[in-house]
């Protein structure tokens, strides 16, 4: 009687590393795209919550700013200069970055970081006074 070699053949485990790589390329580029979504919807959060602080100035004061005086709230500048620290992916930056009156529009513009794992597919995104999401900035924030 002959007796039959057990185990894989060359063929088959090239097969078997093929398939392997194939599903790995699959769900590493799927793992990818889930951390970009993730970091977006982490930064929107993250500028409702300071555009909630712009409107808790606005209750107390009537104004989003002072244009007379020292501009923004500090409590607000501090909080977007601390996110700013932090976060690995965004940058955040208000619009106008002047105050021209105390009743203007206000906007935070989120850009993607340099460098980062989701800078190359990421896009840019503003949120105003109104908590409404923007790709660019709306011309009321850009007005004076």
């Amino acid at each position: 009687m002959k007796s039959f070699a057990q185990g894989f053949g060359l063929l088959e485990a090239i097969v078997a590393v093929a398939v392997i790589s194939i599903i790995s390329t699959v769900a590493y580029t799927s793992y990818q795209n889930h951390i970009l979504r993730t970091q977006e919807e982490v930064a929107k959060h993250d500028l409702m919550q300071m555009m909630g602080d712009f409107q808790m100035v606005y209750i107390k004061t009537g104004a989003f700013a002072d244009p007379h005086g020292s501009g923004y709230s500090s409590n607000v500048v501090n909080t977007i200069s601390e996110y700013n620290q932090k976060s690995k992916y965004f940058t955040v930056k208000i619009y106008p970055s002047n105050v021209a009156n105390a009743h203007q529009y206000v906007c935070l513009l989120a850009t993607p970081k340099a460098d980062t794992l989701i800078s190359a597919k990421a896009q840019k995104f503003v949120i105003d006074n109104y908590g409404k999401l923007y790709v660019d900035i709306p011309a009321s924030c850009l007005a004076n």
